[in-house]
């Protein structure tokens, strides 16, 4: 049997144990921030309620935006891309400027004479050997066609009876190889060429200029003119012949040389 103390003693040891047994179960296993969290029995199975994750809370609802951070840090990033952009293309030297010309670099080739200006020279080069075979006096045949070719060309057409024209042809080299065929009228002037008319122009200001015409130039030889190239050839020891030729124009141009010296 025990006594009333014991058992009073008893009774605290168990009132204690059983305190101790709640602390340990309240406080102590669960931690202080689930102190209101329901002991679930083991082995028994209880829905949980729909809880979210703090993730899917601040997930929305509706179409997928960015936040304001987000927008400020793409800002920001954008913002530092397009500074450090004008210096690394400062690094990276130009294209055009590294690119240099060799010092070795060749001259552009010059631009060689047409096909149809050698054909040309060629042609009136043909015309002036011709002329010099007839007895002409063109000159040297270089191609040219100066004042000496063109009064040659003129004295031929007007011994044949040609249309005057003072210029280099193919017609006019056919005529010029062809057997000798002399007529008389001199050379047709229905409808002359400038290069023809602008001779017996020069002609006919030379005649004046020496004294032997007398009027204005018209590049028409008319008779007044036909009439000074006769006074002139017959002074300066010429066959008078009356019409523009190479050795007229040749000693017209020393005349003019002379008084221009005496002046």
């Amino acid at each position: 049997m025990t006594s009333p103390r014991d058992a009073r003693i008893a009774g605290v040891f168990i009132v204690v144990l059983a305190g101790g047994v709640v602390w340990n179960v309240a406080y102590l296993q669960d931690g202080p921030r689930d102190r209101r969290r329901t002991a679930i029995p083991v082995g028994v199975h209880v829905p949980l309620p729909n809880v979210q994750t703090a993730a899917e809370a601040r997930r929305p609802s509706g179409p997928v935006t960015l936040s304001l951070a987000a927008l400020i840090e793409q800002s920001e990033a954008r913002a530092q891309e397009m500074q450090t952009a004008p210096e690394t293309a400062a690094r990276v030297p130009s294209t055009t400027q590294s690119i240099e010309r060799p010092a070795s670099a060749e001259a552009p080739p010059q631009a060689s004479p047409s096909p149809s200006t050698t054909g040309a020279a060629t042609l009136v080069r043909d015309v002036q050997s011709a002329l010099a075979a007839r007895g002409y006096e063109p000159g040297v045949p270089d191609g040219s066609a100066g004042p000496m070719t063109r009064a040659a060309i003129l004295a031929f057409e007007h011994d044949h009876g040609l249309p005057a024209t003072a210029e280099a042809s193919e017609p006019l080299l056919v005529a010029l190889r062809a057997p000798e065929r002399r007529v008389a009228g001199g050379a047709r002037w229905q409808k002359p060429t400038e290069a023809a008319s602008s001779l017996v122009r020069a002609t006919q200001q030379q005649l004046i200029a020496s004294g032997y015409l007398r009027g204005q130039a018209t590049g028409v030889p008319d008779a007044p003119t036909i009439a000074a190239i006769r006074a002139f050839e017959t002074a300066h020891r010429l066959a008078p012949t009356g019409r523009i030729s190479a050795p007229l124009i040749a000693r017209l141009q020393q005349t003019r040389a002379r008084i221009a010296a005496g002046q």
